[in-house]
């Protein structure tokens, strides 16, 4: 993993994969369109994710043209979330500069944490801000959040591995 993007990833809600992948079988008779929505559906979400680092949050998105969108914690001015089918599913809006400058990220898994660390970074709050035994704490339950998103496929053995060290340090 690149040190740069080194971080929490997040990536797109399956619910969307497997509408996409359902409505590609629905409509694959009609000239082949289904196979097409198919093939955009698997490579949206094997290509699209959200990373939140300790300076930024990071979108990574694209197949044939790759984008990559940086945006630092100090030029956002306001995020807000809207909840998706599933509580832990949701769309997540982020404001830089004036109103006219918004982000949306479609629906993420784990939106909710994702909306939940930029907020403390908007309010200036770090983990080294913190008391002993809520950083204790945090530490016991982020190792478990890490331990949850790679038994689910979420985070590479490197990507949990490297997650670990840091936490640990």
């Amino acid at each position: 993993m690149d040190p740069a993007t080194q971080g929490q990833v997040f990536k797109p809600a399956k619910s969307n994969l497997y509408l996409g992948i359902f409505i590609g079988v629905l409509l694959t008779p009609v000239f082949g369109l289904g196979l097409i929505i198919i093939l955009a559906s698997l490579l949206y979400y094997f290509n699209t994710k959200v990373v939140a680092t300790d300076t930024s949050i990071i979108l990574h998105k694209g197949w044939l043209i790759k984008s990559v969108t940086e945006i630092p914690y100090t030029k956002i001015n306001n995020v807000s979330v809207t909840k998706g089918a599933r509580a832990t599913h949701g769309s997540l809006v982020i404001s830089t500069g004036n109103d006219s400058s918004k982000m949306l990220l479609g629906s993420f898994e784990g939106v909710q944490e994702l909306h939940r660390i930029i907020q403390s970074h908007l309010a200036g709050h770090t983990k080294a801000a913190s008391p002993e035994s809520e950083q204790t704490e945090s530490y016991l339950e982020e190792l478990e959040r890490l331990a949850m998103l790679k038994e689910r496929g979420h985070l590479t053995e490197a990507e949990y591995a490297a997650e670990k060290r840091r936490l640990l340090r």
